[in-house]
């Protein structure tokens, strides 16, 4: 089979034969091993309730990516990795100025920090030698799962064969086999994204395929997935069928929609000192003062090592009177429920900063798609706009659906960068024989 890059020289963006038949004795093993690693991914949480040791597939994952990023002589292009290295030095210098948690904490949360960004290591690696085979292969999985996934919905809503969670707008939030509707949701946004790889034709087929897709994440009833939901359908108007950026206007567009929406829930979350969150949102910006500009360190607020080993930060700022937030079983299950308050409080204003800084650039690194591949920066753009969506009121870019998107993120970027190079080496070629 050919390469990558000779794949498309030949046969230009992705999507050209999407409607083709597929046979998977074409597809090397490699590929299949990748996709199924991705569909492993996306559906861990629910093997994880069957197989304990499942859950952990995530971690592993990321530390394949870690292995990929040590391999010397490789060429990187991962222009967010200096802004990184400074959060992470950030965050062990905090630990050295106040060690407040034991070393196996420290290590086990800068850890959980970076799994995104070594999941997007392991996509950028992997994918220089994939073929528009199994970009077509992914497409038509993840429209085929997507299907799975409205019927067992719908099933369900007459049936109740599977459990539910709490009524939310007069219905029952569902979460099928998922052990939460949240999981469900990011399940089905993963699987939206990885339909789009294959390219998004201007057919009723494809229109009913993205109403399938969005109707599944809406019945979530997930506000973070609902507004994820509202993005997915502006983004494919915008970029595929209009065959524009979203621009600065198209968020705030988005913002105005989805404000009313969450509005509730937002209030609930920053507005009340009495709830988990709000507690760890507030209690952060007086750690971040506190202890300016380093916050405590890795592993002592708000992260999921904070739980484990119980960090004495809570008990200085009074958080362990406060339900979700206490050291006793089944009473600490809201610790790790936030991502910007953690990074906030574990490393200060500077760290912050870095963290920001790092995903602005890799913001800009999916942009950069736009100009090669339409399918590729609306897949790319989606999972990152989820996650920080996410990161709003949840532990988004350190849980398992962080590092399936981070896969697919790394793959596009490659995807995009490799192009670049092919379309410099053809210009090259080109000046050398008219010379």
């Amino acid at each position: 089979m050919r390469g990558f890059s000779q794949t498309l020289r030949s046969t230009g963006s992705l999507g050209d034969r999407r409607s083709g038949s597929i046979n998977i004795g074409d597809i090397r093993v490699s590929e299949l091993l990748f996709a199924i690693a991705l569909v492993l991914l996306v559906f861990e949480d629910p093997i994880s309730g069957a197989l304990p040791m499942a859950g952990y597939f995530d971690e592993a994952v990321a530390c394949a990516g870690l292995a990929c990023r040590m391999i010397p002589g490789r060429r990187w292009a991962t222009s967010f990795e200096p802004l990184l290295i400074m959060y992470v030095f950030f965050g062990a210098v905090s630990c050295i100025v106040n060690p407040v948690q034991p070393m196996v904490a420290v290590l086990g949360d800068a850890f959980l920090n970076l799994k995104f960004y070594f999941a997007i290591f392991l996509g950028y690696s992997v994918s220089q030698n994939f073929s528009e085979l199994l970009f077509t292969f992914l497409s038509k999985l993840a429209r085929t799962l997507t299907i799975v996934l409205t019927v067992l919905l719908l099933f369900n809503m007459v049936a109740h064969v599977f459990p539910g969670q709490e009524y939310r707008f007069g219905f029952q939030i569902p979460r099928l086999f998922f052990s939460h509707s949240e999981y469900l949701a990011g399940a089905q946004v993963v699987l939206l994204a990885l339909g789009m790889i294959g390219g998004f034709r201007r057919t009723v087929g494809e229109g009913f395929w993205l109403l399938l897709a969005v109707l599944n994440i809406a019945l979530t009833l997930r506000y973070k997935a609902l507004a994820a939901a509202i993005f997915a359908v502006m983004l494919v108007y915008t970029a595929i069928v209009r065959d524009r950026r979203f621009s600065k206007w198209n968020y705030v567009l988005l913002l105005i929609v989805i404000t009313p929406i969450a509005w509730e829930q937002i209030m609930v979350y920053f507005g009340d000192a009495s709830t988990a969150r709000g507690a760890l949102a507030i209690s952060s910006f007086e750690i971040a003062s506190d202890y300016f500009p380093l916050g405590t360190g890795f592993g002592s607020f708000g992260s999921y090592m904070s739980r484990v080993y119980y960090s004495p930060v809570y008990y200085a700022y009074g958080l362990n009177q406060i339900y979700g937030l206490m050291n006793l079983p089944g009473a600490d299950t809201f610790i790790s429920d936030t991502f910007w308050p953690m990074v906030l409080g574990q490393s200060g204003v500077l760290g912050t900063l870095c963290y920001i800084g790092t995903l602005v650039i890799l913001y800009r690194e999916v942009e950069g798609l736009f100009c090669q591949n339409k399918a590729m920066y609306a897949m790319t753009l989606l999972l990152f706009v989820y996650l920080v969506i996410q990161s709003t009121a949840s532990a988004a870019f350190v849980s398992p659906v962080s590092v399936s998107a981070g896969v697919i993120i790394g793959a596009g970027i490659g995807y995009g960068q490799r192009k670049r190079i092919d379309a410099v080496i053809c210009e090259e070629r080109e000046a050398e024989v008219n010379v």
